[in-house]
């Protein structure tokens, strides 16, 4: 059989299903339109990567109401294509057990969610990914950062020294956090009396002062006037 008879017959063949499947002709328009792009010889190379790689597929595309097949067309699909409906499954997790009888089988889709186990129990081993009006670990870095659930938590069991050290120097305060790595480095051990705790070098505080008093709000979050810390240092 000629690379030409086998192309005709592989096209036929795709065609013929979804035919059967969609009424409306759009499937099949869509991929004779993809084929008839090809030369004999890209066909040919086309297809032999698409054998070879098990993630490659044909998709039927449909819309509710309008093109969507019922079971009887897939019957008819199943059929034209020589695909049973029904198998005997083995289940290889549960010691290769099998079902009696020949069963139902078929794909289901089953999507991701993005917040599973297997994503919050990541950890990473650094915290230089930062947002830069936070201070806060963000991206790659972000299971580095405790969660509000875990502060609350930490507030109800009176834990104030453990929230002063991953809320400050683990956190957004900077200079406390070098003074923290410098004491580490040279003594090999730190405490938080050693560690300066000034409100002016958060960067969460920060923030959050300069949208205030851009809005035009008076805070006490780090000083109680309208001047910023940087503009009151700078005339000292």
């Amino acid at each position: 059989m000629t690379v030409k008879e086998k192309r005709n017959k592989i096209q036929n063949m795709i065609y013929k299903t979804f035919e059967i499947l969609d009424k409306t002709g759009e499937n099949t328009e869509r991929y004779k339109t993809f084929f008839s792009k090809m030369s004999d010889k890209d066909f040919e190379k086309w297809i032999t990567g698409f054998l070879k790689d098990p993630d490659e597929n044909f998709f039927l595309e449909v819309l509710p109401y309008k093109n969507e097949p019922n079971l009887r067309e897939i019957y008819k699909a199943l059929k034209f294509l020589n695909i049973p409906t029904r198998e005997v499954v083995t289940f290889h997790h549960l010691n290769d057990i099998s079902t009696s009888k020949p069963i139902p089988v078929g794909y289901v889709l089953c999507k991701r969610h993005q917040q599973i186990l297997s994503k919050k129990n990541s950890i990473v081993d650094n915290i230089k990914i930062r947002n830069s009006k936070t201070g806060q670990v963000t991206a790659g870095s972000k299971a580095a950062r405790e969660s509000d659930l875990e502060v609350y938590s930490l507030k109800a069991y009176g834990a104030d020294n453990i929230l002063k050290e991953i809320l400050g120097p683990r956190a957004d305060n900077m200079r406390a956090k070098n003074e923290m790595y410098e004491k580490i480095n040279t003594e090999g051990y730190v405490s938080l009396e050693d560690l300066s705790n000034k409100a002016e070098d958060k960067v969460t505080l920060n923030t959050i002062n300069v949208m205030y008093l851009g809005a035009g709000i008076r805070t006490n979050l780090i000083t109680p006037s309208l001047i910023l810390p940087y503009t009151a240092q700078k005339k000292l």
